[in-house]
């Protein structure tokens, strides 16, 4: 799986326009099925090498950019790609109406200026295995606080 596009990734905006049409019919499919919407109006999208490809080559061809655009385009979008350790998402808030959109907004504190990087790190698998044997068990069958052993049945 590839973690960075490369400048030899990217086609010139005359080849890309030939295929333009199939790629965003093939990556729509793609994309309706790493969104996750959480609420009334923000959306998750989770990213992957090819979302972002696309992403660079639409505004390298909707911009009639030339090849020296080319590093600053995958510089801002190779962060995107998940490294394979890891899930990135792009929030995507949709509301339509103006009124609505800045009432949002102004309740979400400054979310269009500044979106905090999470910094919280996965604990380790063994920790993880543990909490989760243990939920599993108690919500199958309560054990008696005198004895570990199940009730019989």
């Amino acid at each position: 799986m590839k973690r960075r596009i490369e400048p030899s990734d990217i086609i010139s905006n005359g080849e890309y326009a030939t295929i333009r049409a199939g790629k965003r019919s093939e990556l729509a499919a793609v994309k309706r099925l790493r969104r996750v919407e959480v609420g009334p109006f923000a959306m998750f999208a989770f990213e992957s090498w090819d979302t972002m490809w696309f992403q660079v080559q639409e505004m390298l061809f909707i911009e009639k950019a030339g090849p020296e655009q080319i590093p600053d385009e995958i510089a801002a979008y190779n962060p995107l790609i998940p490294d394979g350790s890891e899930l990135v998402a792009t929030v995507m808030l949709q509301i339509d109406s103006e009124i609505a959109r800045k009432a949002a907004l102004a309740k979400l504190g400054g979310i269009e200026e500044a979106w905090p990087r999470p910094t919280w790190t996965a604990p380790p698998p063994r920790a993880r295995r543990r909490r989760c044997s243990s939920s599993t068990s108690r919500s199958r069958r309560p054990r008696s606080r005198r004895s570990a052993s199940p009730a019989p049945r």
